[in-house]
């Protein structure tokens, strides 16, 4: 692989967009202002004023003046959304102004802030590592790599990694930092950019690391279908090192038309809590339909099929695509959104109410966009409303009538959700009628069945985004399924097919039940057996504890939830007294095991299954026939109770929430449900990783059950389908009746496209990634067959893991390299649990992979880590000063004081370290153990300081010219040795001036240079009187909660105006000087009051 650099992926990158993109490039290098009065500005107020008067030669000068003033003001008191909010809305929309014209009249304007409509008449720059000061302190600075500026104004950061750099890194790492450090920056970010060059991952600033996607696809897969995937691109990346991804980002949504295009039209705020962008699919999808829309005369009202599969973020396009009609196509648009489902239908509409594309109004008397029934919604289609959201059984009429036309307006979108079920029938006869004139589309999750009359209603695909393509984004998550005993064998696949169609409906007529009970009496008998229930029950019992009981990455317990599948509502009442029974006995067995079994990793197993179990709730949930009182009597002569059941589902708790809501809450406890036909489409709880399947199942109603286990949540890396009844069996074939469009490229091999894979599949890349991962330390020396050949010898006998792990540190890029195939191994190997138990070779693997790693991260043991750390360092650290939990908690400080002591460096003997360095066997180890103890070190001392950042600049730039061999080992080391020295001398320097580490701190916060000695003692007294006077609790000042109300934090100001005003030395704090460290203090004890800390009472 050719080998890139951050340096070289941001030349590359800065020249892709100056001399393909057409953007101006400022290097910024060396703490430039560039147009900034200080480095706490992000905005640059020259080019933004110079926009503003282009923009608006109209208006007079106090209006630009007020429209600045509203962009650059502080938001620091907003939470982060709502800062975001505010300033996207005044980019979007202009800032409000009131003016005098020249007759004294008063007029109401707005400044327009970009010109979304000619993209020349905007400044598009693009600046290099800009320093931006921490909002919350001062001399210390974030440099984000590339940011992107529209007429004065930060929308985009692109932060660059080193190609041998997990791209992740960018975000766990500077994004959290920055977000932390430099918020200001965000008020302004439309989206965020990582990339190393080979992956380039991009995402709202506020989204999880599992919602940020590739940007890989320049045109729709409807309309191409031979572009590259996105393995295809990283591969001839990391081959030529040239950064495909990179490029394709850059062109595909960086390009000035499409930057301005996704600005305008492209963002959401769902509940103003999350902020919610396009993903490719979704912008290239929704800009199809538009492009439908404007050819409208040649398309005779089929604007066409959008197909993007379950999970993929389908409502959400539809409420892009409604919302930039509303902004961008000339006319008086409407909308009617038409489901067949109740739930459906409270889905979608719930959508477009909580990201605001529509509005209700406390004192409306009806819901102005939902017609209550069939005369309210023919009232509603003859009107101007925005929005019409409404079941399609609402077209119904009496049998031998006609339905009306109501309007003849061209100006109806009609758009169809899930549109292969009961839209063709005369229902949708009947709203064409009343609608002859208006533009239908179809959204659907699935793809059309080859029989189906879709395309004669709507016209073909505009915009596709197939089941491969969504996995492989990391839109969805990968599903697998297992076939499980007992299945149903040697039935008729005709006579299940008929069954499934008929029990797609939960409240059957008895029409329906008498056919179900007459010709398919053999079928529903063989599943309703109570010997075949009583072994599912079993088999679910002991796969659920380990399935859904799962850690994510950082090893937070990310408890995950099931959906087990029943023919009937009986039948699913009753599998639910069977896997209550079955836990009971099952906890009783593994108690019996505990006592007697000697492994302790099983011991631990089986009790944390058992606490699993015990904390586990579960509920039925299927639909009500007839009272309360007749439904009892029908389940009770059947033996049943569905009373606790209807309870949890129809009478909500104190807080208003019901069985719905406890399940879709990942925290909650009730984490499996028994169902029929409730839930299966159109639900959308992320938590899903399982379901038990026991019902016949076909087409459509298939493929969105399955796509409940689909959806993005953290800590969950598949979905699972335990197959009882054997509705894969014939999954291939089945498939095969669908029109799948081009399945996203020219592919001879169709396997790919499936929706599902068999779980064997996941075991194999399981194998795959330990052969992987075994052959690259090989290539490095290291060879683990050896240890795997020692048989049951304990791993801490064991001396070549410290040889190992001395070879694998010689480099960050084999640390690094070997931690991204033990997580992927340890992520599969978890994937695949309880099946995988079964393979103790597997887990013998994984064991010496995922101790090596330890050994290398340095966290084996923590007693033995301190241990450790006094042998390698020759008991020169006194263990009474090092608490445990130094080492441990290195990678999880993040500026906060530990809880464990304070490492003290004055215990060091530095000229021993440097003297016996030379003849260390493992010096590789050696460097390791210094540099995580100076790294602890430094992040105590930056949170008890945080004017400290020099020292972790000069710390870093250690470790960053090790890596890049610009010095030896040895000259590394003794550079560290320094570092401990200037860092033993800065630990002392408070107790040297007679002050706390708190009046320390504050001391450099409030001093300025070329201070006179004199002058320095008045700061001093300036700083120690202003600790005394705000954390007096008589004087009730920094009272708890101070910082969230505006009243309080006047106080808090007042006061610190106060003393610093009366102890401050004049000759040398001017008014613009005092008035910055007035505002220096209050950021600094406000951060404090946000991280919970410095409150006197």
């Amino acid at each position: 692989m050719a080998y890139l650099n951050e340096s070289h992926i941001e030349v590359a990158d800065i020249n892709f967009f100056t001399e393909k993109l057409g953007y101006t490039h400022i290097n910024a290098w060396e703490k430039k202002l560039i147009g900034r009065e200080t480095l706490k500005d992000v905005v640059l107020l020259d080019r933004l004023r110079s926009s503003l008067e282009k923009l608006n030669k109209k208006l007079p000068s106090e209006c630009i003046d007020h429209a600045i003033y509203e962009l650059t003001k502080s938001r620091a008191t907003h939470t982060p959304i709502m800062a975001n909010k505010e300033v996207y809305e005044l980019i979007k929309n202009g800032v409000q102004v009131v003016y005098k014209n020249e007759s004294g009249r008063e007029e109401n304007d707005y400044v327009k802030v970009i010109d979304f409509n000619e993209k020349t008449e905007n400044d598009f720059l693009l600046v290099s590592q800009l320093s931006i000061e921490y909002q919350e302190t001062q001399n210390i600075t974030r440099r984000p790599d590339l940011l992107i500026y529209i007429n004065g104004l930060p929308l985009v950061m692109i932060e660059l990694k080193n190609a041998t750099e997990k791209v992740k890194v960018g975000f766990d790492k500077n994004l959290k930092d920055y977000k932390r450090d430099i918020p200001q920056l965000f008020w302004y970010n439309l989206f965020v950019c990582v990339s190393n060059g080979i992956q380039t991952r991009v995402g709202s600033f506020n989204a999880p690391w599992d919602h940020f996607f590739s940007w890989l696809k320049l045109t729709d897969t409807a309309i191409m279908n031979d572009q590259p995937t996105k393995e295809e691109i990283e591969i001839e990346s990391q081959r030529t090192g040239e950064h495909l991804s990179l490029k394709i980002f850059g062109e595909g949504l960086c390009s000035k038309e499409n930057l301005l295009d996704y600005f305008e039209n492209f963002v959401l705020y769902h509940k103003n809590k999350v902020k919610i962008i396009a993903k490719n699919h979704q912008f290239l999808g929704v800009n199809n339909a538009i492009l439908a829309l404007q050819n409208k005369e040649t398309n005779k009202g089929k604007l066409g099929i959008f197909w993007h599969t379950q999970g993929s973020g389908k409502s959400y396009s539809m409420i892009f695509f409604s919302k930039k009609i509303h902004r961008k196509v000339t006319g008086n648009w409407s909308f009617l959104v038409i489901t067949d489902r109740k739930d459906l239908d409270v889905q979608i509409y719930r959508n477009f109410l909580e990201t605001e594309a529509i509005v209700e109004t406390k004192d409306q008397k009806e819901n102005y966009f939902r017609p209550k029934d069939k005369e309210k919604l023919r009232e509603y289609l003859q009107s101007n409303r925005a929005y019409v959201f409404t079941l399609i059984f609402k077209f119904g009429i009496e049998s031998g009538k006609t339905y009306p036309q109501l309007t003849d307006r061209k100006d109806w979108i009609v758009i169809v959700d899930e549109a292969h079920r009961t839209q063709y029938k005369s229902l949708a006869e009947n709203m064409r009628i009343a609608l002859p004139n208006a533009q239908y589309i179809a959204f659907t999750g699935t793809p059309l069945l080859k029989s189906e009359l879709t395309k004669d209603w709507f016209g073909s695909y505009i915009s596709e985004y197939n089941f491969a393509q969504s996995i492989e984004d990391g839109a969805t998550v990968p599903i697998f399924y297992k076939k499980s005993v007992p299945r149903v064998e040697q039935v008729n696949p005709d006579l299940v097919g008929e069954a499934a169609a008929i029990l797609e409906e939960e409240n059957l007529t008895e029409e329906q039940k008498s056919k179900l009970d007459k010709e398919f009496s053999t079928l529903m008998n063989v599943v309703r057996r109570d010997d075949r229930l009583e072994e599912i029950a079993k088999h679910i019992v002991k796969h659920f504890p380990y399935r859904l009981d799962v850690e994510d990455d950082e090893g937070r317990r990310r408890p995950m939830k099931a959906m087990v599948i029943s023919i009937d509502k009986f039948t699913a009442v009753k599998m639910y007294d069977k896997v209550q029974y079955h836990i009971k006995e099952e906890i009783k067995e593994l108690r019996r095991k505990i006592i007697t079994e000697k492994n302790p990793e099983l011991k631990t197993r089986y009790e944390k299954a058992i606490a699993f179990m015990t904390e586990t709730k579960m509920a039925v949930v299927i639909s009500q026939e007839g009272s309360d009182k007749e439904e009892e009597k029908v389940f009770s002569e059947a033996g049943l109770d569905i009373r606790p059941h209807r309870q949890l589902l129809d009478h909500p708790d104190e807080d208003g929430r019901n069985i719905e809501d406890y399940f879709k809450d990942p925290n909650n406890t009730y984490r499996i449900v028994f169902v029929t036909a409730m839930w299966m489409t159109g639900f959308d709880a992320p938590s899903v990783s399982t379901l038990y399947l026991d019902k016949p199942l076909q087409n459509h109603t298939l493929m969105q059950t399955i796509a409940r286990t689909n959806r993005v949540i953290e800590g969950k890396k598949n979905g699972l389908v335990i197959d009882y009844f054997g509705v894969f069996r014939n999954l291939k074939i089945a498939l095969a009746a669908y029109a799948e469009g081009t399945k996203g490229r020219k592919n001879e091999d169709e396997e790919d496209e499936y929706p599902a894979k068999e779980f064997e599949e996941l075991l194999s890349l399981l194998h795959q990634a330990i052969v992987e991962a075994k052959l690259f330390c090989n290539e490095l020396g290291a060879d683990l067959d050896k240890i795997l050949s020692m048989g049951e010898k304990g791993f801490k006998e064991i001396e070549l893991f410290q040889e190992y792990a001395n070879i694998i540190l010689a480099k960050d890029e084999y640390r690094k390299q070997l931690g991204l195939f033990v997580n992927t191994i340890v992520s599969l190997y978890d994937s695949a649990k309880p099946e995988v138990y079964e393979f103790p070779i597997v887990k013998k693997n994984r064991d010496v992979l995922q101790y090596l790693r330890d050994v290398v991260d340095r966290n084996v043991d923590q007693d033995e880590a301190v241990e450790r750390a006094k042998k390698k360092i020759e008991e020169l650290l006194d263990t009474s000063i090092v608490g445990k939990g130094d080492l441990q908690d290195a990678s999880i400080l993040d500026y906060k004081i530990d809880a464990s002591k304070q490492i003290d460096l004055s215990k060091l003997n530095f000229e021993i370290l440097r003297s016996e360095f030379p003849d260390k066997k493992h010096k590789n180890i050696q460097f390791a153990d210094l540099r995580e103890l100076l790294e602890v070190k430094l992040k105590q001392m930056m949170a008890q300081n945080k004017t400290r950042g020099s020292f972790l600049e000069n710390f870093q730039k250690i470790i960053d010219d090790y890596n890049s061999g610009s010095i030896s080992i040895e000259e590394a080391y003794e550079e560290l040795v320094k570092q401990a020295e200037a860092l033993n001398v800065e630990q002392q320097r408070a107790a040297k001036n007679e002050m706390t580490e708190e009046e320390q701190e504050l001391f450099d916060l409030l001093k300025k240079e070329k201070l006179t000695k004199e002058e320095e003692k008045s700061v001093r007294l300036a700083a120690k009187s202003l600790l005394v006077k705000l954390y007096d609790s008589k004087n009730k000042i920094l009272i708890q909660e101070w910082h969230k109300e505006k009243a309080t934090q006047e106080k808090v100001k007042r006061e610190i105006q106060l003393v610093l005003g009366s102890l401050l030395p004049e000759t040398s704090y001017d008014r613009l000087v005092f008035s910055q460290k007035v505002d220096v203090a209050f950021q600094h004890f406000y951060e404090l009051a946000q991280m919970g800390r410095g409150f006197a009472a």
